[in-house]
This record gives C-alpha cells, structure tokens and sequence, in this order.
C-alpha cells in the first residue's frame, strides 16, 4: 500500500492579502466567540433532548446543521496544530493511503455571522438614538472581523490544489473518509450509507478552511561595502551675477531715467576696491561743517532710487529735483 503525503508550508499556503499572523488569529478568535454565544441556545435543547427525549423536543434540519459547524468548527480548533493551525486528516482508497493537511473549517462562522450582522441592522429602527450607536460600533466589528476570515479563508477545492493533490483517487478517498466522520455524528447521520455520501460531497463543496498566514521574515538591509558608497546629491547654488563695469554703470544712472528702452541688466553693480587701512574714511566728527561732508553719495543714492521708484515704461526726468539737489549740498543743507 503506497501513502501520498502532501503537506504544505505556511508561506505556500498564506493568503496574497496583508494581514498579520496576529490579526487572523485575533479575529478567528473574536468570531468564535461570538458564534459561541449565538450557538449556546442550541447546545442547551441538544443536551436537554438528549437527557429526557420524551419531554423536551429534538432540533430540527437547520437547527441541527447549525448546532454541527460549530460543533466541526471548535474541534478543528482543537486539533489544529502548528504554525499553520491545520489538522491532519487520513484517508485511502483504492489501495492508496493518503494524509492531507487542513485548515480549520469557518463556513459555518461565516454564515452566523452574516446573519447576526443582517439581524442587528434589521433591529435598528426599533431602537432609541443611543442604544443604536452602540448597536453601530457593534455591527462595525462584526464586519471587521468576518472581512478578516473571508480574506483569509480557501475552499476546499482550492486548499488541495495548493496543497499540490491532483490523483482523483485522493478526493474519492476524502469523500469517504467525510461520509464516515457524518455517520458517526448523530446530528448528521442520515441512517443511509449512500445518502451520508452524497451529503459528504455537498459539506466539502461548502467548506471554506482558515488560512493563517506565516510569520513576516524580517530582513536586515544589506551591509555598505567600502568604497562602495553612492554620491550624494548636493544643492548647487547658481553663481552670482557678473558685475557691472563702472562705464555700464554710468550708463544705467544717465540714459535710465529718460529712455524707456533701457533694460536692467541682470548684474551687481561695481565694487569699490578695497582701501588700506591708513586710507580708509573715518566717520565725520560733530564739529566738521555741512561744507566740509562729502554728499556725492547722498546724491548718487537720490539718483538711483529715482530711477527704481519711476515707472519704467513711462519715465520722466526730474531734472528740477536733481538741480534742487545740487542746490541744496552747495548751501550745505542736509536731505
């Protein structure tokens, strides 16, 4: 007897979406606590029916159905082992043994959950405005966490084609090994070996198995080799402009004020030559006259600052403010 053993990594099985290791386990967990608490009813008129079956009535089909995921649902929980959460599942047929590697079965969380959301949304227009915030925050986390075991849940079919089985004679042997597991569980035996397959068939076809991702690798960046290091980029700064020749200069003083055509170029004016020490004007004392302060500078500045504050496109010479100027330095008047 030959034996086919199939069993996938955690990375081969992860789902492409980003969640965590952490975040899959938390909402299975937040889930399974919630199906826990809506299922509890059912436990309790299974176990009472089994008790005193003359007295207390028995579930019916769905109640049933229901009361069994759940059931499937925490002993894969249960089971489950490794990084993964998966259970190890036997079966043969045909003269060929096989072991696959499953996940824990959720279709029946899924399904509770849709509709304990679809139930709380129905109750809110019967509710006062503050309990329907609260029953809001409710429904909000709800859906978090079924979106998480949706994302992170496979079907059947698609977890062993991940898993890499492809002989018929597995899924033939899987189907068997099903149809014995619901024989022996009293809330899905038929009491017909052949209606117990067919039923086996239909539960997988439904099954959707939690896929728990692998733990991320975390990886060092690469070491800097000497010599190996990239240049920076470094900010240029532009060069300054070139400066004025002193004939430039005079050109710009003069022909600016009365010829619209003159442009400004786009340079520093010219740069006195730095004098020695000894030669270098000292600051006039309180006791020199205004005839004895040199003023060029004041007017070579009035100039100037005429020709920047007149509009450029229209000018106009104000010869008589310069004349004035000249006037007012001969008679040692101050600006």
């Amino acid at each position: 007897m030959t034996v086919e053993t199939v069993a996938p990594t955690p990375s081969e099985a992860a789902p492409k979406q980003e969640y965590t290791k952490e975040q899959v386990l938390k909402a299975f967990s937040d889930g399974l606590a919630v199906y826990e608490k809506i299922i509890g009813p059912l436990k309790e008129k299974q176990a009472k029916y089994e008790v005193d079956p003359s007295k207390n009535p028995p579930l019916d089909d769905e109640e049933k159905r229901k009361l069994a995921d759940f059931n499937i649902c925490i002993d894969g929980d249960k089971n489950a082992t490794g990084d993964g959460k998966q259970i190890g599942v036997e079966s043969s047929f045909n003269g060929k043994s096989f072991m696959s590697r499953e996940g824990i079965p959720v279709e029946g969380m899924i399904k509770t959950l849709k509709e304990e959301i679809k139930r709380k949304e129905d109750a809110m227009n019967n509710l006062e405005q503050g309990v329907q915030l609260k029953i809001i925050h409710e429904i909000l986390d709800l859906k978090r966490t079924l979106k998480t075991i949706e994302d992170n849940s496979v079907s059947y079919a698609e977890a062993r084609e991940r898993d890499g089985f492809k002989d018929p004679d597995f899924f033939e042997a899987r189907k068997k090994a099903e149809a014995f597991f619901r024989f022996e569980d009293p809330l899905r035996q038929s009491g017909n070996d052949g209606e117990d397959y067919k039923q086996a068939g239909e539960a997988l076809e439904r099954r959707r198995e939690l896929v728990v991702p692998a733990e991320a690798v975390k990886t060092e960046p690469p070491e800097e080799l000497p010599g190996e290091k990239l240049p920076q980029p470094t900010r240029q700064e532009p060069p300054p402009p070139p400066e004025l020749s002193e004939q430039d200069w005079q050109r710009i003083m003069t022909e600016g004020l009365s010829r619209p055509d003159v442009t400004l170029p786009s340079a520093r004016p010219p740069q006195a030559a730095e004098r020695p020490p000894e030669e270098q004007l000292s600051p006039p004392s309180r006791s020199e006259s205004p005839e004895d302060i040199d003023s060029s500078h004041l007017e070579s500045r009035f100039v100037a600052e005429r020709f920047y504050q007149d509009n450029i496109d229209s000018p106009e010479a104000k010869v008589s403010e310069l004349e004035e100027a000249r006037k007012n330095k001969k008679e040692g008047k101050l600006y």
